[in-house]
């Protein structure tokens, strides 16, 4: 299946966001599921039950930049996050999150952000790279909102085969050492402007819409590039194709329960599906809710700047390669941690160099012959 390559960007910097063929602008949905805290419903987990070759070309360009990462034997000792789980694993990531109770559910780990890892040996597993800020999305109304992205390539250089290559932004910035990164968003929901949505994608609350993926490209201050949606293959559109001007968006916030490694969480975060406007942009920075802006889509009890940072490591076997990048996961699987790692969020970037390690909690067992899947609830607890 041939790739569509993206369309030049509106401006520097700024996600691309190509005009849409008709002038007038797609017009936002004006309610989806008001005043419930989000969507509420459970859904096979979208990219692993279905093919998607969008998926599978990010995740070869993945797997080209983990074979040439820095060993661990040269990583700083300074700037190096370690965890620890027990097993032979083929691909473990790292996801530095926040806990959040749930009722009923438990305790739940809310995603920041993720890396691939370094095995250090003895059942050891070294994170590098975080300089503390996660990544935010701005449709284009002035709200960033917490987009949770693991990162695919590090100092990312496209090959000609890849999607991005012909992306002209990407590939005059985007040279050895440049320090640009490619990122993957595992899960939003996405409304393609001027699509026929009577019989295509999920319905929920009378509203049909699409699961999609989103691939993006930074430079080395972490400003988008260029981005692009990945659709799996039985949804009528490109398989990969630029966000466009009038598409809306709706984000869900990634979470883990530990003693569920099967399973990864999307809590209700956006109401509303919001249209990307000209403006929209993804940016990297220490931004905390509730300290440095409101987010009016957010629990009131959230607190995020009080909740301690904890690494998470997600460890799998068999096909998958971890939850940040798809494909059905049918061997084993399983978490290690938390692992607290000694600051509060607001405090984050004031541990530039501060490392994290402490012995295994939760699970490390691995649950075998399942499938990952997806569950949506509603973020109402403390």
């Amino acid at each position: 299946m041939s790739l569509p390559k993206p369309l030049p960007l509106l401006g520097a910097l700024g996600l691309t966001l190509a005009a849409a063929a008709p002038t007038t602008l797609a017009q936002p949905i004006c309610c989806y599921n008001c005043g419930s805290g989000g969507p509420a419903r459970p859904l096979a987990l979208p990219g692993r039950g279905q093919p998607s070759a969008a998926l599978d070309h990010f995740q070869r360009i993945h797997d080209r930049h983990t074979r040439v990462r820095t060993p661990a034997a040269t990583l700083s000792s300074t700037s190096v996050f370690v965890g620890e789980i027990e097993g032979s694993w083929e691909d473990v990531d790292g996801y530095f999150s926040i806990p959040y109770t749930l009722p009923v559910l438990g305790q739940m780990n809310i995603l920041l952000r993720g890396f691939p890892t370094q095995p250090l040996g003895g059942n050891r597993y070294a994170v590098s790279g975080w300089d503390r800020s996660v990544y935010w999305l701005d449709v284009g109304d002035g709200l960033p909102r917490l987009l949770q992205a693991l990162e695919l390539a590090e100092d990312y250089v496209p090959d000609a085969a890849d999607y991005f290559y012909d992306s002209p932004d990407v590939r005059d910035t985007c040279v050895v050492g440049a320090g640009c990164t490619l990122n993957l968003v595992p899960y939003l929901r996405y409304q393609e402007f001027g699509a026929d949505y009577t019989t295509r994608g999920v319905e929920e609350n009378d509203i049909r819409f699409d699961e999609i993926q989103m691939a993006f490209v930074t430079d080395s201050s972490g400003d988008a590039i260029d981005a692009a949606v990945l659709f799996n293959d039985e949804t009528p559109t490109d398989p990969i194709q630029p966000f466009q001007q009038g598409d809306t968006i709706l984000l869900s916030t990634l979470a883990y329960k530990i003693d569920e490694p099967e399973y990864i969480y999307a809590l209700g975060y956006m109401d509303v599906f919001e249209p990307l406007q000209a403006s929209a942009n993804i940016t990297r920075a220490n931004f905390v809710p509730g300290v440095d802006f409101v987010d009016p889509d957010l629990p009131a009890n959230l607190d995020a700047g009080n909740r301690p940072v904890r690494l998470i490591l997600d460890a799998s076997n068999g096909d998958g390669g971890g939850y940040g990048i798809g494909g059905t996961r049918k061997a084993e699987f399983a978490y290690g941690g938390p692992f607290d790692l000694g600051f509060l969020w607001k405090d984050a970037a004031g541990y530039i160099f501060k490392d994290g390690l402490e012995p295994l909690q939760g699970t490390t067992a691995a649950a075998t012959g399942s499938t990952a899947k997806w569950r949506l609830v509603v973020p109402a607890g403390d």
